[in-house]
């Protein structure tokens, strides 16, 4: 049963990364629709997300890097990406993110007689 465990703590890590950057992707490009259909003159530049998968978790973020200063400075925009793009996507997608790691998990738990 150790070795069972052991293996199969070994596929849920690497299934886990692969299976979370799948799903996430949805909602990354939900986010990107978002940020396109509900902020003014947002450009396509700054409605691009970029998805990263980390030890901790997964996140989302403008893929542009923004200026501190100059002409074209938003300072609003970071709330605005975050109210009325980033957080609408993610609770969108909450549940199928949720659903995919329930069926990753029974299929592993399954293949490793649990």
């Amino acid at each position: 049963m150790q070795l069972a465990l052991a293996t199969y703590a070994i596929d849920v890590k690497k299934e886990l990364r692969t299976e979370l950057q799948a799903v996430a992707q949805s909602i990354r490009v939900h986010a990107q629709e978002l940020a396109s259909a509900n902020i003014r003159n947002i450009g396509p530049r700054w409605q691009r997300m970029r998805l990263g998968v980390i030890s901790s978790g997964v996140y989302l973020a403008p893929q542009q890097r923004g200026r501190k200063t100059g002409p074209g400075k938003r300072a609003n925009l970071a709330g605005l990406l975050l109210n009325k793009a980033m957080q609408p996507a993610v609770d969108q997608g909450a549940d199928a993110v949720v659903l995919a790691l329930e069926v990753m998990l029974d299929r592993l738990g399954a293949e490793n007689g649990f």
